[in-house]
């Protein structure tokens, strides 16, 4: 029995990532969200797993006109995200604050430390179901969304960088997950 669980143990451990990925339906998102100036259409839908287990799908809303590579610009932009984890504030803040580091430059994460407080104090503790969104708005900043209801912003355009880049970034949450959400891979 040992050596059945340990040989199903290794067997999870080697799964492709890629091939773990649930198949996503763009119908589960809006296909469109807007904003006061424009309306931003779904780029993409990407899902993060663990183990074969769901743990969140997410979309991406960008204008057409941007180029994958540009997406992190001073534009607008909303990321949309559907748990199916619990997940505590204060350990969803402290990861962010870590990827966002890891996707900054020194004085760039230095410039925005001033702004995690307050980000800390939006960020919410996340229950299985809850759709937790990001939006940027050139000139005002990041707003931070629990279930359709706004729980503040974060001004500045550097700030909105370094927030969508642990999603969009040199070194992202999850690699897959980012070339999914900004419509590169099925």
């Amino acid at each position: 029995m040992h050596r059945i669980l340990m040989v199903l143990g290794l067997s999870l451990l080697m799964i492709s990532p890629s091939w773990a990925r649930w198949k996503l339906d763009k119908k589960n998102f809006n296909q469109s969200v807007q904003q006061k100036e424009s309306t931003l259409p779904l780029r993409g839908v990407g899902v993060k797993t663990l183990f074969m287990m769901r743990l969140f799908v997410a979309a991406l809303y960008l204008d057409p006109q941007v180029k994958a590579q540009d997406a992190l610009n001073d534009v607008p932009k909303h990321l949309e995200v559907k748990f199916f984890t619990t997940i505590p504030g204060s350990e969803f803040a402290k990861f962010t604050i870590k990827t966002m580091k890891n996707n900054t430059t020194k004085s760039e994460f230095k410039q925005i430390a001033d702004r995690f407080k307050l980000m800390e104090e939006l960020f919410p503790s996340i229950k299985n179901g809850d759709v937790f969104s990001l939006t940027y708005k050139p000139g005002a900043g990041t707003v931070f969304t629990l279930n359709g209801v706004e729980r503040g912003v974060v001004p500045g355009a550097d700030f909105g960088k370094a927030i969508f880049a642990t999603w969009l970034g040199a070194r992202p949450i999850d690699n897959i997950l980012k070339r999914q959400v900004l419509g590169l891979s099925k």
